[in-house]
């Protein structure tokens, strides 16, 4: 996943196209406006039809470099199909 990513220096913040949707920050405004992530999207895809969908509003997608995570992606593969 990580190489879909890889095209630009992520040590710089800027506008992108799309995010990773590990750890997203939005407005209230803007989900209001384009409504929350659509369930029936593919694990993975699903931020990148979000963010898609904030751009076609008019909204701007920003990648903020400074911002630090702790992301346990096992936790979230553990859970699949658990329900």
């Amino acid at each position: 996943m990580a190489r879909i990513w890889a095209y630009w220096d992520h040590e710089d913040s800027r506008y992108v196209e799309a995010l990773c949707g590990a750890c997203m920050v939005v407005r209230k405004s803007a989900i209001d406006d384009v409504g929350l992530m659509d369930e029936n999207q593919f694990m993975y895809f699903d931020e990148t039809d979000w963010c898609k969908r904030f751009r076609d509003s008019g909204w701007r997608n920003y990648y903020y470099a400074d911002a630090s995570i702790i992301h346990y992606a096992v936790k979230v593969h553990s859970r699949c199909g658990s329900e």
